[in-house]
């Protein structure tokens, strides 16, 4: 599935077809909802929940959904206006600190991927690197429990795949499945989110549908974005070859590399639906009250008018104000930790693997068709092997 008024041909490329919108259509109707394009517009409506509601209902009739599944729940951190959202959010808790010691753990898992192909010369890096490092990152902060942990990266790819359709339907009720399994059979570590959501439950802070919608969309959304994330910025940097150079020389310029690579191809195209509360007028088109509404994050990032030539990679770029993390009440929770695994996952790579560089042509790499996210398929690569 594209997202809603894509052309075909420009999910691999979506950066002009932005640009025709900004300048043309900056709120436009397609397919029963609206795409809001410029970054003027996107930071104020991310940040307006009196405008716009995250609750995709109206008058009690649900009005579009989620790719995330039934057992997301009716309300969890990515649909749930306030006062409910603060509640939920208050159940998983993720300090700074708590990420921040999180860096050796990160690092060792980086490493224990490399090793497994340091010494063959080649990579399929999506599966087996940018896939796996986030999920079992995930699993440690949510306090999976080591036996499911297979059965449950199978399901979150089926459903990650599949997605709307009956298929992906099962895969997301298979996927509920297992996790409610890790909320009913096995006790999380403390310190752990899962722990957090117990405790809110057994409070009666949160209920049980609660509990398994959070849980749900924490592994699954957490997971894939992080995936993309990595993999975008890969090829992001091995296609602008001086840019990567940069890197290796100065490695210490990482944190603003990071902020540009989220900027310049993030793995969110666009923010979850929302739903207008009132009438909003965005240049001659108004939004009625009712209608759908989809923020593009990604056009939002390369707005000349936010960002000094946005088309071009610039690793130093300071300020650096992008929203791939989103805005306001609904920022990415898991933000500071895709942060870290993104910091760790590419310094190591560049470290590792000497003369690293596509292993196709730009123009073969196959980008998936995603309502949501924007991420390939997959990403070979070749390198001179290491012991």
């Amino acid at each position: 599935m594209a997202p809603p008024g894509m052309p075909r041909m420009a999910v691999a490329d979506p950066y002009p077809w932005y640009a025709w919108l900004r300048e043309n259509a900056p709120a436009h109707p397609v397919r029963g909802r609206w795409l809001v394009s410029r970054a003027h517009d996107v930071r104020a409506l991310l940040a307006d929940h009196e405008r716009l509601s995250s609750d995709l209902t109206i008058g009690g009739t649900r009005v579009a959904t989620l790719p995330l599944g039934p057992e997301a729940g009716a309300s969890n951190l990515l649909n749930a206006d306030p006062p409910v959202h603060a509640r939920l959010r208050a159940g998983v808790p993720l300090p700074t600190a708590r990420v921040a010691a999180l860096r050796p753990q990160v690092q060792q898992l980086a490493d224990l991927l490399i090793d497994r192909f340091a010494r063959s010369g080649r990579v399929e890096l999506v599966e087996e690197f940018a896939a796996r490092l986030p999920f079992q990152v995930i699993c440690e902060v949510l306090g999976v429990a080591a036996e499911l942990r297979t059965d449950l990266k199978r399901a979150v790819d089926s459903a990650a795949r599949h997605g709307h359709g009956e298929t992906g339907q099962r895969a997301h009720l298979h996927l509920g499945a297992l996790v409610r399994r890790q909320l009913t059979g096995h006790t999380a570590p403390p310190g752990t989110l899962l722990a957090s959501l117990a405790q809110a439950r057994a409070a009666g802070r949160i209920d049980a549908a609660e509990e398994l919608g959070q849980a749900v969309v924490i592994l699954s959304a957490g997971h894939e974005t992080t995936v993309h994330l990595l993999g975008n910025a890969m090829a992001a940097l091995l296609t602008h070859p001086d840019q990567c150079a940069r890197l290796r020389e100065a490695p210490h310029l990482i944190d603003t590399a990071v902020e540009e690579l989220l900027r310049f191809d993030g793995p969110v195209w666009a923010a979850p639906l929302r739903v207008a509360r009132q009438d909003i007028s965005i240049g001659r088109m108004t939004i009625p009250a009712g209608d759908v509404v989809t923020l593009l994050l990604g056009s939002a990032n390369r707005d000349p008018q936010a960002f000094h030539h946005p088309d071009t990679l610039e690793l130093t770029r300071a300020p650096n104000p992008h929203v791939a993390f989103g805005r306001g009440i609904h920022y990415c929770l898991g933000a500071q930790l895709a942060r870290l695994e993104a910091t760790v996952a590419i310094t190591t790579l560049l470290r590792r693997l000497p003369r690293l560089r596509l292993a196709c042509r730009t123009e073969e790499l196959r980008w998936q068709r995603h309502p949501v996210v924007r991420g390939l398929a997959a990403l070979p690569l070749r390198f001179t092997p290491t012991h």
